[in-house]
């Protein structure tokens, strides 16, 4: 399995395939138990080798530990400021205007 940033999915490398129609095929050391990672640029270059083990370890725990918090509802850790300010600028697009005391609704046009 191969993470296609250029593709924005999960992909898998199929048995059958030739380079030509699946370019995860020309992944070095796609067949290793790693996290694989496309190179949206050089296609043929697995992102991979620049993490060492011990840096894979912490990825994927940091990976599980963010599912764990979605799956409970709250927000992963280092994205707590960017859904605050979303938040903050969806109700400040949901607030009446100053000076408006009422907002009616729309009457239908026969």
């Amino acid at each position: 399995e191969v993470v296609s940033v250029r593709l924005g999915r999960r992909e898998r490398a199929n048995l059958g395939r030739t380079p030509e129609t699946d370019p995860f095929l020309q992944l070095p050391h796609r067949w290793g138990s790693r996290i694989h990672i496309e190179d949206p640029f050089e296609l043929d270059r697995n992102l991979h080798c620049v993490l060492t083990i011990e840096r894979e370890l912490r990825l994927r725990e940091a990976l599980g530990e963010a599912l764990a918090k979605l799956e409970r509802g709250a927000v992963p850790v280092g994205l707590e400021a960017a859904w605050v300010k979303g938040q903050q600028a969806e109700r400040s697009f949901l607030q009446v205007p100053r000076g408006i005391t009422s907002v009616a609704a729309p009457s239908a046009q026969p």
